[in-house]
């Protein structure tokens, strides 16, 4: 089963760009990320967040580029469960395909406004809920590609220098793990 998040959304501000936080306390009651939850990804390795802007692939999909409270009751996602992850500006979903990305020549990563399998998401994680400040791995449904950036593959020219690619990764490794840090939250179930 996919958590649809066109009706449960979890969003997220999608190229990464430095914006460091520190680690904060976590209320228990407020512990878990849950659908509805907006949360900001962080790159555990080099503390980028994950965003996007409207700016477009120029070669592979043409698509757009990812860059790496309530008291309302939600439920808790599940370690291993398929999710969507929407970008909160652009409404357009996490995707992933078979194009190649320009500086890695890995797997593109892109904002996409349709729906589709390119959207879904396996969540890795080592406990039995997705916890906040907690390692966590997106692994493309599809594709079998992990969500990977590195400070090797900064651009350096054009709108968005500066800022890493995000792209799919074959491979486990501390390239593609990440902490859901500051956002909004809702009590769990």
């Amino acid at each position: 089963m996919i958590l649809n998040l066109m009706e449960y959304l979890i969003s997220v501000i999608f190229l990464l760009s430095l914006n460091q936080t520190s680690a904060f306390h976590v209320d228990e009651e407020f512990k878990y990320v849950t659908l509805g939850s907006l949360i900001k990804l962080t790159h555990k390795s080099t503390s980028y967040k994950l965003h996007s802007h409207n700016v477009m692939y120029s070669t592979g999909s043409q698509q757009q580029r990812v860059r790496d409270c309530n008291k309302l009751k939600s439920q808790k996602i599940k370690c291993g469960q398929n999710i969507r992850l929407k970008h909160s500006e652009t409404k357009k979903y996490l995707h992933s395909h078979y194009h190649t990305s320009v500086l890695s020549n890995n797997q593109e990563i892109s904002a996409y406004e349709g729906s589709d399998s390119g959207d879904n998401w396996t969540l890795e994680c080592s406990k039995t809920f997705w916890e906040r400040e907690n390692d966590v791995r997106l692994k493309h449904a599809d594709t079998k590609m992990y969500l990977t950036t590195s400070s090797s593959y900064s651009f350096t020219q054009g709108p968005i220098p500066g800022q890493l690619e995000v792209h799919g990764y074959a491979i486990k490794n501390n390239n593609n793990i990440w902490i859901a840090q500051e956002g909004y939250y809702f009590q769990q179930e």
